[in-house]
């Protein structure tokens, strides 16, 4: 019965799947020997902090995100405490058990169809998935961003097929309520969601789409989610947002036209494979596949332009889709000839061989990428980890790019938040804007003063908590600019000491030399 089976796997079906199996196996050894993600790493000691006891939002741990991230984040910490990992590869094993589910999740989705009932197209389409699932960067494996297109894909799939309508009524709940978490992970790309459900509304010709099982559950999910932080986390929304609302924009580089031009090239791209899915190959089951991936893809670029920040990862959701919806366009115009070499099946002997070639050369690669020379670190992870044993550490800066060294070498990390969040924002009222393609946002004297307090309160009281062992001061300055106050001299120390419960806390800190580069080094003394 075997040999029966093996005989009648399909050729064509091996290349994909043995192209799975070689990246698959390529990117978790990327994945085993990268650094931690900045932004995963923050979360995971969040985490830790919350199942420690700490209250989220409270003095010992707050963040400018909504909470869903941490909670989410818990799982891989308390993983890490049950299995014999770290909690950054229980995170990265957690994500790729989700990327794997949804993959098959979207397969599901494919096997009604005629032309993708033998095993080829399915396989390419999965390969497909599996690429734009692990095509990211490594160190931001894990990043909302990444979430949410993990968990929306199915959603998308289901209606992508336009044989939504088919599946079980709990099927179709449950497809709601995946793509209204992947929405509460990063809010912005709610847009892709909406522009995909647009091309599924003009393609039935019916409003009761508001209605249907899967929106309605993703609605209630978003609600659900909302009641949890009001509830939850009340000092989310009574103290942070406040705050974000009057400091975040400092952290913008640019207008949300600017970014919209600079996507200007993937939005074209994605309108022509729209157009082309929609009235070229109208007739083909995949062409309402590549629509609906070309929606998403132009939602995505327009919620990437909303956030006012070009950082990279927040295009890889508009990169994803775009993928989905080249691939599925490119098969909706080869049909009869993925259909005429599946009927064909080889012998089983030689796809064996095949599939055997490729996993025996992926287990040759595997050891020799784990072998590799070590990514090049920062300054601040080579002095830490010069330092011997770990202790608590705090860097002064406004970027949370020293948390993935901290982690990565076990040191606790001493403040409530990742880094100075609403330092960039006072900085820039109090000198005035230099750039003026920059977002900028006039605060009033008293808003000012009392943004101030809040940062000096809490950095202050920080010290005087987790007693950091450590602190590093980022130089901002011509020869050395930190983020948000490129191009600026400031005093950092010299702002803060301006607070008298701020000199108190200091006072148990001296200067050192030998620092790592760009940084002023102090250490506790007493």
């Amino acid at each position: 019965m075997f040999r029966r089976r093996l005989a009648s796997v399909p050729f064509l079906a091996l290349v994909p799947v043995a192209c799975m199996v070689l990246y698959a196996m390529h990117q978790a050894a990327v994945l085993y020997t990268s650094p931690s993600g900045h932004d995963q790493s923050w979360y995971l000691i969040a985490a830790n902090r919350v199942l420690n006891g700490a209250q989220m939002y409270g003095p010992y741990v707050s963040d400018t995100n909504p909470p869903l991230v941490v909670w989410f984040s818990v799982l891989p910490v308390l993983m890490s405490r049950i299995f014999p990992m770290s909690a950054t590869m229980c995170l990265r094993l957690l994500v790729f058990v989700l990327l794997m589910g949804s993959t098959i999740w979207s397969m599901r989705m494919l096997r009604r169809w005629e032309v993708v009932q033998r095993g080829a197209v399915r396989a390419f389409g999965a390969l497909a998935i599996l690429y734009v699932g692990l095509r990211i960067d490594p160190w931001n494996f894990g990043q909302r961003e990444h979430l949410f297109v993990i968990l929306a894909l199915p959603y998308l799939f289901a209606i992508g097929t336009g044989e939504i309508s088919g599946l079980s009524r709990a099927e179709r709940c449950a497809l709601g309520v995946a793509a209204g978490i992947a929405i509460c992970f990063k809010p912005h790309q709610a847009l892709a969601i909406i522009a995909a459900e647009l091309v599924l509304a003009l393609d039935r010709r019916s409003p009761r789409r508001l209605i249907s099982p899967e929106v309605l559950a993703l609605i209630a999910t978003g609600a659900a989610y909302l009641l949890a932080v009001r509830v939850v986390t009340p000092a989310y929304t009574r103290q942070i947002v406040p705050l974000l609302v009057e400091t975040y924009w400092a952290y913008g580089t640019s207008s949300v036209f600017a970014l919209v031009m600079s996507m200007e090239l993937r939005i074209v791209v994605a309108l022509v494979l729209l157009g082309l899915s929609v009235f070229v190959v109208r007739s083909h089951p995949f062409s309402l596949t590549a629509a609906v991936f070309g929606a998403a893809s132009v939602g995505s670029s327009f919620a990437y332009a909303l956030q006012r920040t070009d950082w990279p990862y927040h295009r890889s959701p508009s990169s994803a889709f775009l993928i989905l919806s080249a691939t599925f366009f490119v098969l909706s115009l080869l049909p009869a000839p993925i259909g005429g070499w599946e009927r064909y099946s080889l012998n089983g002997a030689v796809a064996a061989v095949c599939l055997t070639a490729a996993v025996a050369a992926g287990l040759g690669f595997f050891p020799r990428q784990l072998r590799r020379p070590p990514v090049q670190r920062s300054d601040v992870y080579r002095f830490l980890k010069e330092q011997g044993q770990p202790g608590t550490v705090l860097v002064f800066s406004t970027t949370v790019g020293w948390l993935a060294d901290v982690a990565d070498l076990g040191w606790q990390w001493g403040a409530r938040f990742p880094c100075l969040s609403f330092f960039p924002a006072i900085v820039l009222n109090e000198q005035g804007p230099v750039d003026e393609e920059r977002p900028f946002k006039q605060l009033s004297a008293t808003t000012l003063a009392a943004v101030s307090k809040v940062q000096r309160d809490e950095i202050a009281q920080d010290l005087n908590h987790f007693q950091p062992s450590i602190v590093m001061i980022e130089q901002c300055d011509d020869a050395h600019e930190c983020q948000t106050l490129e191009g600026r001299n400031v005093d950092t120390l010299a702002w803060f000491q301006k607070d008298s419960g701020f000199r108190q806390a200091w006072s148990h800190y001296a200067q050192q030399p030998n620092g790592p580069a760009a940084f002023a080094l102090y250490r506790r003394v007493r």
